[in-house]
């Protein structure tokens, strides 16, 4: 940086022009940037001292941490993958990274929309929740890509696909997680980048991301998701025995990685799926259940579905079949062969 000189208002920046881009840019400074791993500033009163250590997973795959040391004190992690890339025209190699921030081994969504890179960063605001470096062609001022250049459109999909493949690097690697899925965009989300989020789409709507219950991943054709509840009144062989042939995804709370899971259109297992499910044989689901369990299925029958209640054939008989409740009578203290009635031993049995 040239700073001004002593009672010189016409050339450089000023003490304090300096100080605030550094204090601005600092914590990502050497995020992107080769061959740098320790840079040191000193302003009249004032230092910085920015450091970064690479740990390498794979050949393209690496753990970041970036250390900044000046009015306040950081430490950031970084998932970076990275993938060479040639132009038409230039002899000189490229390089498109992606870098994903973690903590304690989640993913934690980027706040600072101003995310890409040309090794520094650019203004342009992605609308990404992770950062991207490529050798984009910018515009006079180096804030924003340059819309005019056609190469662009091939640095874009670079971008698309080095994100794509990152994504299978951190599956391979045993670094991918659920939290992952709140970096990515959401179907109504206005991204600068189209072609990225498109390929992010396509993406995530074919391949085996999707984790289950076990930590196996499926495709999300493979996958049902719902509340808590709902998982644990259903299993995967309960699933299985009502002709929902998919597995339970991996429980989540986020509101955020439902609407993705919505957006791909994953199957979701709630009040509308229950409903559709009414006039399903469920012998095969209950016959193995304990009475405790029956009644506590009966009583999220009666919470998640109880404008239909009356049409699921699932009350246990004094025969051992299930009947819809119509067609049942409480037992008294004689039965008629004529009648079928609830099951006396639930009479005898108290819930959880």
């Amino acid at each position: 940086f040239h700073l001004k000189e002593p009672d010189n208002d016409r050339f450089g920046l000023d003490e304090k022009q300096v100080c605030n881009y550094i204090e601005e840019n600092k914590d990502k400074l050497l995020l992107f940037l080769p061959n740098i791993k320790e840079l040191r500033f000193f302003i009249y009163k004032k230092s910085y001292i920015l450091k970064k250590t690479i740990s390498i997973i794979s050949s393209k795959l690496k753990l970041v941490k970036l250390y900044s040391d000046g009015v306040k004190k950081q430490k950031l992690s970084y998932l970076v993958f990275s993938n060479d890339i040639t132009l038409e025209g230039y002899k000189n190699k490229g390089k498109v990274s992606v870098a994903y921030k973690t903590e304690d081994k989640k993913f934690i969504p980027e706040k600072d929309e101003k995310n890409l890179y040309v090794y520094f960063k650019t203004q342009e605001n992605l609308g990404l929740k992770f950062n991207i470096s490529a050798p984009f062609f910018l515009s006079e001022e180096r804030a924003f890509i340059d819309r005019d250049s056609k190469l662009n459109q091939v640095v874009e999909e670079e971008c698309a696909k080095t994100v794509c493949e990152s994504i299978m690097a951190l599956i391979n690697n045993d670094k991918f997680d659920t939290s992952f899925f709140e970096l990515l965009p959401l179907r109504n989300d206005e991204i600068i980048l189209d072609v990225v989020k498109a390929k992010i789409f396509e993406f995530i709507s074919k391949k085996s991301i999707w984790i289950d219950t076990n930590n196996k991943f499926y495709s999300k054709d493979n996958i049902i998701f719902g509340n808590k509840d709902y998982m644990e009144i259903f299993g995967d062989k309960d699933l299985k025995s009502l002709g929902i042939n998919k597995k339970w995804s991996k429980f989540c709370t986020s509101p955020y990685i439902k609407t993705l899971m919505k957006d791909v259109n994953i199957d979701e297992f709630n009040s509308d799926k229950l409903l559709e499910l009414q006039s399903n044989e469920w012998h095969e689901f209950l016959k193995n259940k304990s009475h405790k369990k029956l009644l506590n299925f009966y009583n999220f029958l009666k919470m998640h579905a109880s404008e239909a209640l009356t049409n699921y054939k699932v009350i246990k008989s004094n025969a051992g079949d299930f009947l819809a409740g119509p067609d049942l009578r409480f037992p008294g203290n004689k039965l008629d062969k004529n009648f079928y009635y609830v099951d006396p031993s639930f009479f005898k049995t108290k819930e959880k």
